[in-house]
Protein backbone atom coordinates (compact mmCIF):
# COMPACT_ATOMS: atom_id res chain seq x y z
CA UNK A 1 0.00 0.00 0.00
CA UNK A 2 1.31 3.08 -0.95
CA UNK A 3 2.28 5.54 2.01
CA UNK A 4 -0.59 7.87 2.81
CA UNK A 5 -0.29 11.11 5.29
CA UNK A 6 -2.80 9.49 7.62
CA UNK A 7 -2.73 12.70 9.83
CA UNK A 8 -4.02 14.89 7.23
CA UNK A 9 -7.62 15.54 7.86
CA UNK A 10 -8.00 12.78 9.67
CA UNK A 11 -8.72 12.80 13.57
CA UNK A 12 -7.70 10.08 16.30
CA UNK A 13 -10.28 8.14 15.96
CA UNK A 14 -10.24 8.30 12.45
CA UNK A 15 -6.43 6.89 12.65
CA UNK A 16 -7.65 3.61 14.75
CA UNK A 17 -10.39 3.58 11.73
CA UNK A 18 -7.61 3.10 9.56
CA UNK A 19 -5.13 1.55 11.24
CA UNK A 20 -8.32 -1.09 12.53
CA UNK A 21 -8.93 -1.39 9.10
CA UNK A 22 -5.56 -2.61 7.75
CA UNK A 23 -4.96 -4.76 10.90
CA UNK A 24 -8.07 -7.02 10.57
CA UNK A 25 -7.23 -7.61 6.61
CA UNK A 26 -3.81 -8.55 7.41
CA UNK A 27 -4.39 -10.87 10.54
CA UNK A 28 -8.11 -12.39 9.75
CA UNK A 29 -8.02 -16.05 8.71
CA UNK A 30 -10.10 -16.35 5.39
CA UNK A 31 -12.76 -16.41 4.65
CA UNK A 32 -13.67 -12.54 5.95
CA UNK A 33 -15.31 -9.46 4.90
CA UNK A 34 -14.92 -6.05 6.70
CA UNK A 35 -16.36 -3.03 5.75
CA UNK A 36 -16.00 0.24 7.81
CA UNK A 37 -19.09 2.58 7.86
CA UNK A 38 -19.48 6.07 7.26
CA UNK A 39 -22.01 7.76 8.77
CA UNK A 40 -21.44 10.97 9.92
CA UNK A 41 -21.80 13.97 8.19
CA UNK A 42 -20.59 16.67 10.19
CA UNK A 43 -24.00 18.55 9.49
CA UNK A 44 -23.07 18.77 5.69
CA UNK A 45 -26.30 16.82 4.24
CA UNK A 46 -29.11 19.23 3.61
CA UNK A 47 -32.92 18.34 4.79
CA UNK A 48 -33.65 16.73 1.19
CA UNK A 49 -30.55 14.04 1.82
CA UNK A 50 -32.05 13.35 5.45
CA UNK A 51 -35.45 13.12 4.88
CA UNK A 52 -34.50 10.62 1.81
CA UNK A 53 -31.82 8.66 4.20
CA UNK A 54 -34.59 8.33 6.73
CA UNK A 55 -37.30 6.99 4.74
CA UNK A 56 -34.87 4.26 3.24
CA UNK A 57 -34.02 3.26 6.89
CA UNK A 58 -31.18 4.72 7.46
CA UNK A 59 -30.58 5.21 11.18
CA UNK A 60 -28.68 7.34 13.50
CA UNK A 61 -26.69 5.38 16.10
CA UNK A 62 -24.85 2.89 12.98
CA UNK A 63 -21.37 1.60 14.58
CA UNK A 64 -18.13 1.85 12.72
CA UNK A 65 -17.55 -1.48 11.34
CA UNK A 66 -19.04 -5.03 10.24
CA UNK A 67 -16.93 -7.67 10.82
CA UNK A 68 -17.61 -11.48 9.32
CA UNK A 69 -16.04 -14.57 9.16
CA UNK A 70 -16.93 -18.31 8.54
CA UNK A 71 -17.88 -20.99 8.07
CA UNK A 72 -19.13 -21.17 11.06
CA UNK A 73 -20.81 -17.87 10.24
CA UNK A 74 -19.50 -15.29 12.52
CA UNK A 75 -20.41 -11.21 12.60
CA UNK A 76 -19.81 -8.54 14.82
CA UNK A 77 -20.26 -5.10 14.91
CA UNK A 78 -17.10 -2.93 15.84
CA UNK A 79 -17.54 0.33 17.30
CA UNK A 80 -13.77 2.13 17.60
CA UNK A 81 -13.44 4.91 20.32
CA UNK A 82 -10.39 7.21 21.83
CA UNK A 83 -9.52 9.38 24.51
CA UNK A 84 -12.81 11.01 25.80
CA UNK A 85 -15.02 10.05 23.35
CA UNK A 86 -17.98 8.21 24.23
CA UNK A 87 -20.66 6.52 22.89
CA UNK A 88 -23.72 8.81 21.75
CA UNK A 89 -27.15 7.97 22.66
CA UNK A 90 -28.08 6.38 19.79
CA UNK A 91 -24.61 3.92 19.78
CA UNK A 92 -25.82 3.24 23.03
CA UNK A 93 -29.69 1.97 21.64
CA UNK A 94 -27.94 0.36 18.90
CA UNK A 95 -25.52 -1.34 21.21
CA UNK A 96 -28.30 -2.61 23.49
CA UNK A 97 -30.70 -3.71 20.27
CA UNK A 98 -27.36 -5.88 19.22
CA UNK A 99 -27.11 -7.17 22.14
CA UNK A 100 -30.77 -8.58 22.68
CA UNK A 101 -30.31 -9.71 19.74
CA UNK A 102 -27.28 -12.39 20.78
CA UNK A 103 -24.56 -10.45 18.83
CA UNK A 104 -23.02 -7.87 21.56
CA UNK A 105 -21.19 -5.70 19.58
CA UNK A 106 -17.13 -5.26 20.31
CA UNK A 107 -16.44 -1.80 21.67
CA UNK A 108 -12.96 -0.89 21.46
CA UNK A 109 -10.56 1.74 22.89
CA UNK A 110 -7.30 0.64 20.87
CA UNK A 111 -6.09 -2.10 18.78
CA UNK A 112 -5.79 -4.44 21.65
CA UNK A 113 -9.41 -4.64 22.37
CA UNK A 114 -10.23 -5.11 18.29
CA UNK A 115 -8.10 -7.98 18.79
CA UNK A 116 -9.01 -9.61 21.98
CA UNK A 117 -12.92 -8.43 21.22
CA UNK A 118 -13.52 -9.90 17.93
CA UNK A 119 -10.66 -13.49 19.82
CA UNK A 120 -13.29 -14.09 22.69
CA UNK A 121 -16.14 -14.50 19.61
CA UNK A 122 -14.42 -16.98 17.86
CA UNK A 123 -12.86 -14.94 15.14
CA UNK A 124 -9.90 -16.85 14.29
CA UNK A 125 -6.53 -15.01 13.07
CA UNK A 126 -3.42 -16.05 11.64
CA UNK A 127 -0.77 -17.18 13.69
CA UNK A 128 1.51 -14.36 13.73
CA UNK A 129 -0.87 -12.10 14.48
CA UNK A 130 0.31 -11.05 17.75
CA UNK A 131 3.65 -9.41 15.68
CA UNK A 132 1.36 -7.79 13.77
CA UNK A 133 -0.72 -6.46 16.01
CA UNK A 134 2.61 -4.56 17.39
CA UNK A 135 3.15 -3.75 14.26
CA UNK A 136 0.16 -2.26 14.15
CA UNK A 137 -0.07 -0.75 17.39
CA UNK A 138 3.71 1.49 17.07
CA UNK A 139 2.39 2.65 13.27
CA UNK A 140 -0.70 4.46 15.32
CA UNK A 141 1.51 5.53 17.27
CA UNK A 142 3.25 7.04 15.10
CA UNK A 143 0.73 8.26 13.29
CA UNK A 144 -0.36 10.29 16.43
CA UNK A 145 3.27 11.11 17.34
CA UNK A 146 3.16 13.10 13.86
CA UNK A 147 -0.21 14.56 14.24
CA UNK A 148 0.91 16.64 17.66
CA UNK A 149 4.14 17.65 15.59
CA UNK A 150 2.05 19.03 12.79
CA UNK A 151 -0.71 21.07 15.52
CA UNK A 152 2.27 22.34 17.34
CA UNK A 153 2.59 25.82 16.07
CA UNK A 154 6.67 25.28 17.47
CA UNK A 155 7.57 22.33 15.38
CA UNK A 156 10.12 22.31 12.60
CA UNK A 157 7.15 20.06 10.58
CA UNK A 158 4.38 22.56 11.45
CA UNK A 159 6.68 25.31 9.94
CA UNK A 160 7.33 23.25 6.69
CA UNK A 161 3.73 22.21 6.02
CA UNK A 162 1.80 25.15 6.58
CA UNK A 163 1.31 26.91 3.50
CA UNK A 164 1.83 30.64 3.16
CA UNK A 165 -0.83 32.87 3.71
CA UNK A 166 -2.56 33.79 0.82
CA UNK A 167 -3.58 37.74 -0.43
CA UNK A 168 -7.69 37.54 -0.72
CA UNK A 169 -8.70 37.84 -4.44
CA UNK A 170 -9.76 41.05 -5.62
CA UNK A 171 -13.89 41.24 -5.51
CA UNK A 172 -15.42 42.16 -8.78
CA UNK A 173 -16.32 46.21 -7.54
CA UNK A 174 -11.89 46.54 -6.81
CA UNK A 175 -11.48 44.98 -10.32
CA UNK A 176 -13.80 47.30 -11.87
CA UNK A 177 -12.35 49.99 -10.42
CA UNK A 178 -8.98 49.45 -11.09
CA UNK A 179 -10.27 49.13 -14.77
CA UNK A 180 -11.60 51.99 -14.66
CA UNK A 181 -9.06 54.31 -13.87
CA UNK A 182 -6.57 52.44 -16.08
CA UNK A 183 -8.94 53.79 -18.99
CA UNK A 184 -8.99 57.47 -17.43
CA UNK A 185 -4.76 57.32 -17.41
CA UNK A 186 -4.76 57.51 -14.22
CA UNK A 187 -2.81 54.09 -13.80
CA UNK A 188 -0.40 52.41 -15.98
Amino acid sequence: MAPVKIWVANGPEDRLSIAAFRFLNDTLESPFYVTMIHDRDHGKRTLMQRSRDANRGVTKGQLDADVVQGPPYLHRKLELKRGRNDLTEAQIMTVDALTQCGGPPVVAWDLRDVFSGLMDEGFRFVPNSHLRLAYYEELLASWDREAELKKSPDSVLAQFSRSKPREPKPTRAQLNAVARARAKGVLV
